[in-house]
Parts: C-alpha cells; sequence; structure tokens
C-alpha cells in the first residue's frame, strides 16, 4: 500500500501477527526488542520479545569503545561502573524470554573486560587463572528477568 504526503512517498506493509498468523514468521523491531510469533510451553500463541540483533551489535561496540576508553581506571572502579552499566541494561531488556539475550550479553562483556585488562600490561599479562580470582572478588551481576510479560 503506498500513500502519497508531499514529496515523500511512504511505503506500509501489514506483517500478519497474532493467533490467526497461520504460522506466519513474520517479525518487527521496534524499541530495541525484535517481536515474533511464539508458542508457549502449553501450546499457546504468545507473542515473544527478544533483543534485537542491530541493538545487541550496537550496545557490544558501545561498551567495547568504552572499556578502551577507560583502560586507565582501577580494576575496582571500572567493574564497579561497568556492573551499573550492566544492571541497567538488563533493567531495561529484563523481560519474559530474553533471558538467553542477556546471558550472551553478559559473556560478550566478560570476554571483552579479559582482553581490555590484558592489553594493560606489556610483560605481565593478566591470566584466565587471575582473571576469575579477580571476578570472585568484584563479581559480575548475572542477568535477571525484571518484568514478567506473561
Amino acid at each position: 500500500m503506498r500513500r502519497k504526503t508531499g514529496k515523500a512517498v511512504i511505503q506500509q506493509a501489514l506483517i500478519k501477527f497474532g493467533k490467526y498468523a497461520n504460522d506466519c514468521r513474520d517479525t518487527f523491531d521496534f524499541l530495541g526488542f525484535t517481536h515474533l510469533n511464539g508458542v508457549s510451553r502449553k501450546g499457546w500463541y504468545k507473542l515473544v520479545h527478544i533483543t534485537s540483533n542491530k541493538k545487541l551489535k550496537v550496545k557490544i561496540q558501545v561498551a567495547k569503545k568504552w572499556l578502551m576508553d577507560n583502560i586507565q581506571l582501577p580494576i575496582k572502579q571500572l567493574i564497579k561502573t561497568l556492573n551499573t552499566k550492566l544492571v541497567s541494561h538488563y533493567r531495561y531488556y529484563g523481560i519474559t524470554d530474553n533471558i538467553r539475550r542477556l546471558e550472551k550479553f553478559k559473556r560478550i562483556i566478560e570476554r571483552q573486560l579479559f582482553c581490555t585488562l590484558r592489553r594493560r600490561g606489556q610483560k605481565h599479562k593478566i591470566s584466565i587463572e587471575k582473571f576469575s580470582t579477580m571476578l570472585k572478588y568484584n563479581p559480575i551481576p548475572n542477568p535477571k528477568i525484571h518484568v514478567l510479560l506473561w
């Protein structure tokens, strides 16, 4: 369906969504989430919301840049500030059916933190054992579902 408004032509498309979409695999992105048709464990229709791939990639790039810009901070302060950023990410994207994407984000950020800390030293690079010991004393929060939609 095309509609003219002034000089611009706007394309509109209808996406089949809902209970009677006949197994339609259409998705759409809105507010950082990808919305898609799904089925609950009991076999009922439900709308599934997961973090958009595009937003996830952007968030990872922003976190990587932030870590590289703040590489000189003391480790305790670096992890404390990173935890604040992670918790705010978990609170926004922590909705029903999105726990896997949150865990994926946490794993990627942990790996990026390890790579960033390894870059700090030229002679004495941090080992994975030392990094895991460091995380025992300065833990990174686990993702949590903050909003139950169903």
